[in-house]
């Protein structure tokens, strides 16, 4: 009844009916191992933030010195034509 109200696949039910049947020890050890793996894995969703950050950042500082060669090159351009 339990398995209709909550609308339930077989295996899920199934499940559910072994968490019932499992000591209070045995559920927390779940639970526990459960927390850690959820920790490492924002310990390495944060690495790949700040990797993609760093990257970011450094095509942003490549992009900042292309754009100020360009300007000294043009730059130049303007002085030399300026001379003609």
């Amino acid at each position: 009844m339990a398995n209709k109200q909550y609308q339930l696949t077989e295996a899920e039910w199934q499940f559910i009916q072994r968490i019932r049947q499992m000591n209070m020890d045995t559920f927390l050890d779940i639970i526990i191992a459960l927390r850690n793996e959820i920790k490492a894995l924002e310990k390495k969703a944060e690495i790949v933030k700040e990797t993609q950050k760093q990257g970011w950042q450094e095509d942003f500082r490549y992009v900042n010195e292309r754009i100020d060669h360009l300007h000294q090159f043009e730059h130049g351009l303007r002085k030399t034509r300026s001379l003609d």
